[in-house]
């Protein structure tokens, strides 16, 4: 028996994060007609107004050229887009370092034109970004081999700065992308996404994605194993880099996303979607307790459509609410209240089965920031809670004691292993090394990542 992220008959997930730079509007137009005609909503950063600054400190003198939401053309066109399912979210103020008050500016904007993204894509070295360049290190000595490689300096975290906005990024953003992979299963690379460093507290929550030339990535043989691994496709790109300069939509490209979009197995959400619904699973636990399996939603909001792979059918009983696929071997829940369980029997063993404690009346399940009560008795319980005074918790209710401040914020049971985390930075590492010797991109950080040039050959991604 295996618990599925997935909602429904779905196998996997593809999504897209684009970003703006250098691009125009008739190239933007053009890709975004094509993806609106393929029913392919994606996740499109932008910039709301002109730079005031150059990117960077010490400063980058480069003009990356892109439509603002601050251009009415623009604006109404990207309306049109988010009314079709499509979201919208900022790649900074602007395309130079933005200060507190224009980046607490351009959110307002976005707030006031579309309904808030809970998504950020920091821009290559802009001033604002939060834990960037050298700042993303966990240790000492990662961070002064990183000072080695760039000489960049971010100040989004640090208080004292005028480009400070690490509160307000608390506040209203949930998840900025950082790692790169070129394995389109993002989430094989990064299991644990989204996850919080708690070194790094003012960002909520951080999410890889998938680098790559899209006509490749999008293989029929990609599809089939990204679907036979229930995995999720987070795409890294610059959707109008593939548009023609007549502004045609190449063969390879089309072919590639209709490929997906015919594909009934596969979901196509923008990437908060995808990371809301991985986020809500981090909270649900599969326990064998006696005769029963145990399905647990230890957060404070409901989850819809939960899948469970089982081995065998027969003898399969719940007394919730289910539908029962006999031919793919799946059982789907429609809803788990926040804070409770849903039951069953199956002669199934469940995968990663985490022992339940008892105390009483309660199932325990201890977690390296919280700790898991599980209401068994069927009925009320008094939950003893020690020198506090006993808490009352519904049938088949569940409470959650948090050991830390940041964890019950977030409410966050698990983090992320030291050897994911490194294994994220070592696929990094190996992305940037395969640009510098075999694509061309220089070491010097003066550049750009997202520069024109051999590295930013979309078909060499």
């Amino acid at each position: 028996m295996k618990l599925s992220w997935l909602p429904g008959s779905y196998m996997a997930a593809v999504s897209i994060t684009d970003d703006p730079d250098d691009s125009s509007f008739p190239k933007l137009k053009a890709v975004y007609d094509f993806l609106m005609e393929t029913d392919f909503p994606v996740t499109r950063a932008m910039w709301v107004y002109p730079k005031t600054e150059y990117s960077g400190t010490p400063p980058i003198k480069n003009d990356p050229t892109a439509p603002l939401l601050n251009d009415p053309e623009c604006l109404q066109y990207c309306k049109k887009l988010h009314s079709k399912g499509f979201e919208i979210c900022l790649h900074g103020a602007s395309s130079g370092n933005n200060d507190r008050k224009r980046t607490l500016d351009a959110l307002n904007f976005l707030e006031e034109h579309f309904e808030p993204s809970p998504i950020f894509i920091c821009h290559s070295k802009n001033a604002e970004n939060l834990y960037w360049d050298a700042n993303t290190a966990n240790s000492p000595v990662e961070k002064m081999l990183l000072q080695l490689y760039t000489k960049n300096r971010c100040f989004g975290e640090i208080p004292d700065s005028r480009y400070f906005w690490g509160d307000i990024c608390r506040e209203k953003i949930n998840y900025i992308r950082l790692y790169r992979t070129r394995s389109l299963n993002t989430l094989a690379f990064n299991p644990s996404m989204p996850y919080h460093d708690f070194s790094k507290p003012f960002v909520n929550y951080w999410f890889s994605a998938t680098k790559g030339y899209i006509p490749k990535l999008l293989s029929e043989k990609n599809l089939d194993e990204l679907c036979s691994e229930n995995g999720a496709g987070i795409l890294y790109q610059y959707m109008h880099k593939y548009v023609n300069d007549d502004l045609a939509i190449p063969k390879q490209l089309r072919e590639a996303m209709e490929r997906v979009a015919a594909d009934g197995r596969i979901l196509k959400k923008p990437a908060s979607f995808i990371l809301n619904r991985l986020k809500a699973f981090q909270n649900v636990l599969t326990v064998k307790h006696l005769e029963h399996i145990y399905l647990i939603n230890a957060s404070e909001v409901p989850v819809e459509s939960v899948k469970v792979f089982l081995q065998r059918t027969d003898d399969f009983c719940s007394d919730t609410e289910f539908l029962l696929d006999k031919i793919n071997k799946t059982v789907i829940f429609p809803r788990i209240e926040p804070l409770s369980f849903i039951r069953f029997k199956t002669p199934d063993s469940v995968s990663n089965n985490k022992q339940m404690k008892l105390q009483e009346n309660f199932g325990i399940l201890k977690f390296h920031r919280a700790t898991v009560y599980v209401n068994l008795s069927g009925k009320e319980a008094l939950l003893n809670m020690g020198s506090q005074s006993p808490l009352k918790v519904n049938a088949s209710g569940v409470f959650v004691k948090y050991s830390d401040p940041e964890a019950e914020r977030l409410k966050i049971l698990k983090e992320i292993p030291l050897k994911e985390l490194y294994g994220l930075k070592a696929g990094q590492f190996l992305i940037l090394l395969r640009e510098h010797l075999f694509l061309g991109r220089k070491i010097s950080t003066s550049k750009y990542l997202d520069n024109p040039g051999k590295s930013e050959d979309l078909s060499n991604w």
